[in-house]
């Protein structure tokens, strides 16, 4: 008898509780307006995603096309180079021939980064990302 007297409280005690409680109920036209205009912006979401995925595969492959080019460029002028070094070499006598190829081989990666990085940055900085499949 007790315990039941015990419940009869609690249920008494949630009752008062939730008397007062008495939330705003909008209309479902409202609700459907705010569903359909929060679908719009998750739709909106996705499209900008998709485009900033697309723009960047691009500025990718044309940031390693750019830096492959630049090295074959920079190879086909090894022979320019070299004859080159071995001028500074008869004028330097301390730079060794090992000293030129490493000359050769920091100038070589340097030019191929920035000409990676320089095409990527440009990519991304002129690929407009307008709304609706323009960018």
């Amino acid at each position: 008898m007790q315990q039941n007297n015990h419940h009869n409280i609690e249920d008494e005690q949630l009752r008062r509780l939730f008397a007062d409680f008495n939330p705003p109920i909008s209309p479902a036209s409202r609700f459907m307006e705010r569903l359909e205009r929060d679908m719009q912006r998750v739709e909106m979401v996705k499209e900008a995603t998709l485009r900033l995925q697309r723009r960047n595969r691009v500025a990718v492959v044309l940031a390693a096309l750019a830096g492959f080019v630049a090295g074959v460029v920079f190879m086909a002028l090894y022979p320019v180079f070299s004859q080159w070094m071995e001028e500074v070499r008869i004028a330097i006598p301390v730079v060794t021939a090992e000293a030129g190829y490493m000359i050769w081989i920091v100038m070589l990666a340097l030019l191929t980064i920035f000409a990676s990085l320089g095409t990527y940055k440009s990519c991304i900085h002129l690929w407009p990302m307008a709304p609706h499949g323009i960018g």
